[in-house]
């Protein structure tokens, strides 16, 4: 029951080596799946010269940007709301995953606030978003899931 911390989730955070080690295990694929998902359309849209000018006078930019809202929403409402205070390892994943989505929210804002082009960067950074709210949120649905089960046994 030694403290330990990882580089995966930040040193700030501190717990026992085998919830580390079981959030890692947990964590891994989905840390894969979140660089992939900003650094796969960044460099595939980088290597084809992909730029839309203007891109809030396309009639997909509407759509795109309906979606992004309904995220962000999304994302405060599970951010804001309060977890139950019971420890489980997807509590502890989502504890380390607060400061990163919540810096992602910031950048999201930042690039939508004044958009004039969008190119590989800013497709990666949506991208990346769309991905870790996904993330976010399956495991807040784990971390729910797995209260419920406690409260059964």
């Amino acid at each position: 029951m030694v403290e330990t911390s990882s580089f995966l989730f930040g040193v700030g955070y501190m717990a026992p080596k085998i919830i580390i080690q079981k959030a890692k295990k947990i964590y891994g694929k989905y840390y894969v799946l979140l660089m992939l998902s900003y650094f796969l359309p960044f460099v595939l849209f980088t290597s084809l010269d992909f730029v839309i000018k203007n891109p809030t006078e396309s009639s997909y930019f509407l759509f795109f940007k309906i979606f992004i809202i309904v995220l962000l929403a999304v994302f405060v409402f599970l951010f804001l709301k309060k977890p139950n205070k019971t420890k489980t390892t997807f509590g502890f994943i989502l504890k380390t995953l607060n400061l990163d989505a919540l810096i992602g929210l910031l950048v999201i804002l930042l690039l939508s606030s004044n958009l004039k082009e969008l190119n590989g960067m800013t497709v990666g950074m949506y991208f990346a978003f769309v991905s870790s709210t996904f993330i976010y949120y399956h495991f807040y649905r784990k971390h729910l899931a797995t209260i419920a089960k406690y409260k059964t046994i």
